[in-house]
């Protein structure tokens, strides 16, 4: 019997891209996986829930507790409306949306013929233009 308690599945279609990730990605998936691994470890769900008036009074302990890598959703009327996370946990998921983003481009790009060569060299021309 295995000592772990929860299971990372990936179905078929994330399995393919997450072999195709660049390894700082890949490395960001692996600590969030890590991290959920912790907490779970740990006793706790993944997320601390708190009510808003909660957070208001508790908010020193919360702080705390972000140092500490632990992640808060606050809700409001028994729904979440912000989560307090971590500040390298941000700047992870940052990364990835940019990187993300990068990758959309590149797919449009691909789809449409055009280099990124030539993106590059008539966002130069159009910004020296609007210069003048």
């Amino acid at each position: 019997m295995s000592n772990a308690r929860f299971k990372v599945i990936f179905a078929p279609e994330a399995a393919i891209e997450y072999e195709k990730l660049d390894n700082s990605v890949i490395s960001i998936v692996d600590k969030a996986i890590e991290v959920a691994y912790y907490n779970s470890y740990r006793g706790c769900l993944y997320m601390k829930t708190m009510s808003v008036s909660q957070a208001k009074t508790y908010f020193l302990e919360i702080a705390r507790r972000a140092e500490e890598q632990e992640s808060i959703i606050v809700e409001k009327k028994g729904e979440p409306v912000l989560v307090i996370i971590p500040y390298q946990e941000y700047l992870n998921l940052e990364r990835m949306k940019h990187f993300l983003a990068v990758k959309d481009l590149s797919n449009i790009l691909k789809d449409s013929g055009i280099t990124a060569s030539e993106l590059h060299r008539e966002s130069r021309r159009e910004l020296e233009h609007g210069r003048n």
